[in-house]
């Protein structure tokens, strides 16, 4: 250890690294050259000492979360050292008269030219900090502490360490988040577009998911092991984000793996003690600091689509920041879906939404539930007057909403009702605006006809709908064992479409048994979802049988065509009438009645020509672009019919890069105004806004209009 003390000469003296600490720093930089930024916690024993450029100085420790990617705005270029943050702040205490600190106030009033002496000792590279990058360039896996909750990181370029990680966590073949030391790494490994990188080196440092580059034999490509995203054409690439992180890339040499830090489906983990409990199986090493984190927040994720932001997560970074809505609301306490779960609470013109909690399934992830509804009522002052929840009477937040507000009056908002009222809000339109065609494709959602949705077109506003088309209904044999078995989709597919279900290799009784229960309607729901028909499209083709995770088999078909170009002739999709007759060719629908019925799209000769051309070895990769192709051009004929000139798209399915991209386009080129999401995700994890402005328009006017 070097013992050696150097003393430095500044004009004025930051106390303390957060937030507001950051931006007295930049104030104070531009009244003299010569500023200090002490931050003395206990974590300082981890910190960043930060090099001079000529006249400034920061010394900081790494509780900000802050990093010396960040000093680089200040015009600091930053090293990594660690500092005797204890020592500095003593040397504050014993001379308090001659620093100026200002830690949560304004800088305004800053005393010029204050001359102070400021102390930092510095240690050599032999901590067990630095210890850690051989560990992990060895194969090792650490669990780190961050900001909002705990990492599980290994090399991303050992292959054998990342399998052994997905073997612990329990996550076989979703696609791992990967942590990279600076954009130029970023760059030899995916395509990183102006807006992606405005967005990668944002302060709140979301991860992107961005195309990766054609592995050409350059190093560079090699990086990233086999296992980190198999068969994956893009890569969740994001950039350190406290300083701690800045030290362990540095050590390590190169990009990292950094996942969530649990096992699948359960919370991140961040305490100490929970870590060494939870994580003790997953995890070689853990690094740990006394910093406690104070609730679990996870990475914000967000993909670009056509040049714009699209949010997958809005956590870390982004919650619980509020959305402004254009309409004044009472206390509206919003809990969600039971999948991408998160809660919002609103008042006046604000609606502030939680951080990302996830799927409602575990024990675990319901107690965090509760939590973020405990803390935003608690950070923001709120007692909601009103709870809005989803139709589902199952969903855990639903039953949470009936159980545990009483006194409150509770307000049942329906799915996909909600996912179209989320965009308008975030759109700033008010509950009354002119009504919008929405293009609501999802998973699941339970209707107002009892059945399952999932391919909606739905005429409104936040006020009400009116449900003008959707797809074609068919059978879930085993209802959500279905999800999670595409291959049974697939089967239910080919039964309905009066195909033999035997080419899909299953032995014959399972193929017997799941053709019974569609046929005979035996534990088989009927479901209108455009979500689930790409899951049994990719299990009929071939591409996934059985899903490890949620959407799988959806995203591998969409993956398969990133190379088909997007003009290919659309697979065919007729558009039926309420008595499943198809309709001519003459006459605009401007708005279905209650007699006529909504519309249909019809998938059956879809699948027909799917088979066919599978059976004349037509590959695989062109089929997925027509049908891609296929569901875009039925969505603009049913725009077409019914006449609405804006167009929004929203739902789960609108993650899909290749279907948004065409369907924004393909709905410009006829004419309409298409609106996708920006600000909150189109996914579950937008509904929560979407109850709340419902449920207002609903409390405004005294009551409310569906009709399926």
């Amino acid at each position: 250890m070097n013992d050696a003390v150097r003393e430095i000469e500044v004009d004025v003296a930051v106390i303390g690294a957060g937030s507001a600490g950051m931006v007295a720093f930049r104030q104070a930089s531009k009244q003299t050259d010569k500023v200090v930024l002490i931050e003395g916690g206990s974590y300082g024993t981890t910190c960043a000492r930060v090099g001079c450029m000529p006249s400034k100085l920061l010394i900081s420790a790494a509780e900000a979360a802050h990093s010396a990617r960040h000093a680089g705005q200040f015009g600091v270029h930053a090293e990594s050292v660690r500092i005797d943050g204890k020592a500095v702040m003593e040397r504050v205490r014993k001379e308090r008269d001659r620093f100026v600190g200002f830690v949560l106030k304004s800088v305004e009033g800053i005393p010029e030219k204050q001359r102070i002496r400021g102390m930092a000792r510095f240690e050599d590279e032999n901590s067990l900090l630095v210890e850690n990058g051989p560990r992990i360039r060895a194969g090792r896996i650490v669990a780190v502490k961050g900001l909002g909750g705990f990492h599980l990181v290994c090399d991303a370029g050992n292959e054998a360490a990342v399998r052994r990680l997905r073997a612990r966590k329990h996550r076989p073949s979703r696609p791992l988040a990967v942590m990279v030391p600076d954009v130029e790494t970023a760059r030899r490994l995916c395509t990183v577009s102006d807006q992606a990188e405005t967005i990668l080196t944002k302060v709140a440092a979301p991860i992107v998911l961005l195309e990766r580059v054609e592995d050409t034999g350059d190093p560079g490509t090699a990086l990233i092991a086999p296992s980190v995203a198999p068969d994956a054409s893009r890569l969740g690439i994001f950039l350190p984000y406290t300083p701690l992180h800045h030290l362990l890339l540095r050590d390590v040499g190169g990009p990292v793996v950094a996942t969530s830090g649990n096992l699948s489906d359960e919370p991140i983990c961040i305490d100490n003690e929970e870590a060494r409990t939870r994580l003790a199986r997953v995890a070689d090493d853990l690094l740990l600091h006394d910093r406690p984190i104070e609730r679990p927040v996870d990475d914000s994720v967000v993909a670009e689509v056509d040049g714009l932001p699209t949010p997958i997560r809005r956590s870390r970074g982004y919650a619980p920041l509020p959305v402004q809505l254009a309409d004044q609301v009472p206390a509206i306490l919003a809990v969600g879906g039971q999948q991408k779960n998160t809660v919002a609470l609103a008042r006046g013109r604000d609606a502030w939404l939680g951080a990302h909690i996830g799927d409602l399934d575990a024990v675990e992830a319901q107690e965090a539930f509760r939590r973020s509804v405990a803390d935003l009522r608690r950070l923001y002052r709120v007692e909601p007057e009103v709870v809005a929840h989803d139709l589902h009477p199952d969903y855990a937040s639903t039953r949470w909403a009936t159980e545990w507000m009483e006194g409150s009056t509770l307000i049942g908002v329906q799915h996909h009702h909600a996912h179209l009222a989320s965009l308008l809000a975030e759109r700033g339109l008010p509950a009354d605006t002119d009504p919008v065609l929405g293009v609501v494709w999802d998973g699941t959602g339970l209707g107002t006809d009892g059945t399952i949705w999932g391919g909606e077109f739905l005429l409104g506003n936040a006020a009400g709908f009116e449900r003008v088309a959707h797809l074609r209904t068919f059978r879930l044999p085993g209802g959500d064992a279905a999800v999670r078995d595409p291959i049974r989709v697939a089967l239910s597919l080919l039964v309905e479409a009066g195909l033999d279900p035997a080419r899909l290799g299953l032995p014959f009784n399972r193929v017997d048994l799941f053709t019974r229960m569609v046929e005979q309607g035996i534990s088989s729901p009927l479901t209108s979802s455009v979500g689930r028909l790409f899951d049994g499209v990719s299990a009929i083709l071939g591409l996934c049988a059985a899903s490890t995770y949620e959407g799988e088999a959806a995203v591998r078909l969409e993956q398969v065509a990133v190379n088909e170009p997007p003009d290919v002739e659309p697979i065919p999709f007729p558009l039926l009438d309420a008595g499943s007759q198809r309709l001519g060719a003459g006459g605009r629908l401007m708005q279905a009645s209650p007699e006529e019925g909504p519309l249909v799209v019809d998938w059956v000769p879809a699948i027909h020509t799917l088979v066919n051309e599978m059976d004349r070895g037509v590959p695989i990769a062109h089929l997925s672009a027509r049908f891609h192709a296929g569901l875009t051009n039925a969505a603009v004929r049913v725009a077409e019919r019914v006449g609405c000139p804006t167009v929004g798209l929203t739902g789960g399915c609108m993650q899909n890069g290749r279907l948004a991209r065409a369907l924004r386009f393909s709905m410009s080129e006829a004419g309409f105004q298409p609106l996708l999401h920006h600000t909150v995700p189109p996914n579950d994890g937008g509904l929560a806004l979407g109850q709340v402005v419902v449920a207002a328009a609903r409390v405004e006017a005294g009551s409310s209009f569906t009709r399926a």
